[in-house]
């Protein structure tokens, strides 16, 4: 009697199967062509779409339906020949392959091909992109529109020049999320099996739309205008992105964000923000942006510097309490305190979460979308008004 050595799971489309007269059976999946050797042989092959048996002489299948796939279990063999894979005695061998089977259902097979691109266009795909990035704009305007304009009346479209307001903070801002809007939405057309080239038109697209957007409600807003130089910060950041990825097929720059509370929002609730939210997105203080420079894509492969490991150079301010003044003084507590405006510049390492090597495709996606915050790490702080400054860890 011949006996099971070795079974292996397999997740593949399966080509109609017919009974072979030879020796050999030629059997083809999505990669290479696979052989089973019949008639008392041993399979030589690793992966099936079935579990294959033969009795008679002939090839047959149980198949296993999982989506629009089959998951297969192949059994390597010794010395079985035809009549030893009777219907009667594959009972208890399939009580086996079931329980393997209903096992194998959690893992993550299936859901890893669902987070890898899809190697052609994928309509499914595209049109799931298209809504999930309409119901992020969408949402997300409803959203700002309560914490950035909830007190203002609409009045009059309004031009507005404040290139020299926050020390270009707010500009730098605008630079990074026109950045991270086109890199999200270009991972989703890639993933959805959309070429490069179009892929960048799309993404581009909507982050133009999605940034603009906030200079067209800032035009109607009576504490704000439209503001060329935030059109022009957002073009910076759509071109840095776009032009990497033209030319070099990645982001060796990868802009990336941190934030800590910072001592001034209390001075100012009402425009550094008096909640999380508010102050994560008005307090320039307590934000700082990286341009995160990946040293293992730049440098010789002999130095051998992982692709994940970078450079980052970062800018804040501090004190700045008012957009167009650097001076501003506070009566607090019956104590008038006198704030100056400085700006910042930060080196420090970073992690290029979307260039770890993982395996899982899932967790690449998953690596991939945290990539816009910076990794906490050592840092040193220059500036204008104080001597250089080590942090042991820098939010």
């Amino acid at each position: 009697m011949g006996k099971i050595v070795d079974m292996t799971f397999g997740v593949l489309n399966p080509p109609p199967l017919s009974p072979s007269k030879g020796g050999t059976k030629k059997i083809f999946d999505f990669f290479t062509t696979r052989t089973l050797r019949l008639g008392g042989g041993t399979a030589t092959t690793s992966t099936f779409t079935t579990l294959f048996y033969w009795h008679t002489n002939k090839l047959r299948g149980v198949r296993f339906p999982l989506w629009r796939e089959e998951k297969a279990l192949l059994l390597k063999t010794e010395g079985i020949k035809g009549e030893d894979f009777s219907p009667l005695s594959l009972n208890n061998l399939l009580k086996s392959i079931s329980l393997i089977f209903a096992l194998s259902i959690s893992t993550t097979t299936s859901a890893q091909s669902f987070f890898e691109p899809a190697d052609s266009l994928n309509k499914k795909r595209v049109l799931a992109s298209h809504l999930t990035l309409g119901l992020g704009y969408s949402s997300s305007m409803i959203g700002l529109a309560q914490v950035w304009y909830k007190n203002q009346e609409s009045q009059g479209f309004q031009l507005f020049n404040d290139s020299k307001h926050w020390l270009q903070m707010d500009k730098t801002g605008h630079t990074y999320s026109a950045y991270w809007m086109q890199n999200r939405a270009f991972s989703m057309y890639r993933w959805s099996g959309m070429k490069q080239n179009k892929a960048l038109l799309w993404s581009s697209m909507f982050s133009v739309l999605f940034m603009n957007t906030f200079e067209i409600m800032d035009g109607f807003s009576p504490s704000y205008g439209f503001s060329w130089a935030d059109v022009g910060a957002n073009t910076l950041g759509i071109g840095l992105f776009s032009a990497q990825q033209h030319f070099f097929g990645q982001q060796h720059l990868t802009m990336k964000f941190s934030y800590a509370h910072s001592p001034y929002a209390q001075y100012r609730p009402e425009l550094l923000g008096s909640t999380t939210p508010e102050r994560l997105l008005k307090d320039y203080n307590g934000q700082t942006y990286w341009f995160s420079l990946s040293l293992g894509t730049i440098t010789p492969e002999a130095w051998r510097i992982p692709d994940w490991l970078c450079l980052s150079f970062g800018y804040s301010i501090s004190e700045k309490l008012k957009s167009d003044t650097e001076f501003y003084t506070v009566n607090h507590n019956n104590e008038f305190l006198e704030f100056n405006a400085y700006r910042r510049y930060l080196l420090s390492f970073d992690i290029d979460l979307s260039k770890i090597p993982v395996k899982k495709p899932w967790l690449k996606m998953l690596l991939g979308n945290f990539n816009f915050l910076k990794i906490p790490l050592p840092t040193l702080e220059f500036s204008n008004r104080n001597a250089p400054r080590f942090y042991g860890v820098y939010f």
